[in-house]
């Protein structure tokens, strides 16, 4: 999974470079543990370029959760408005 551009103004892409997985979630977490965003993407295809419009939150550090039943992972997105 390749995030970009970070930092950004909210509006980034996640490109997923695999083919294992078909599906996964996603979560979004702030500072303090909180989800504050959840989505779920079904039928990827390696090179799958997923938009996030995360615009409207507070400019601030953010996780991102990306899990499926078999994997999971976190990146780092910082929002600056």
């Amino acid at each position: 999974i390749h995030l970009y551009p970070n930092p950004n103004s909210g509006k980034f892409n996640l490109r997923y470079l695999s083919d294992v997985f078909k599906s996964f979630n996603v979560r979004v977490i702030d500072a303090d543990g909180h989800v504050i965003r959840n989505y779920q993407f079904t039928n990827l295809v390696y090179g799958s370029i997923l938009p996030f419009d995360l615009s409207s939150l507070p400019s601030a550090t953010y996780m991102l959760e990306v899990y499926n039943e078999f994997d999971r992972a976190a990146f780092r997105v910082v929002i600056m408005h």
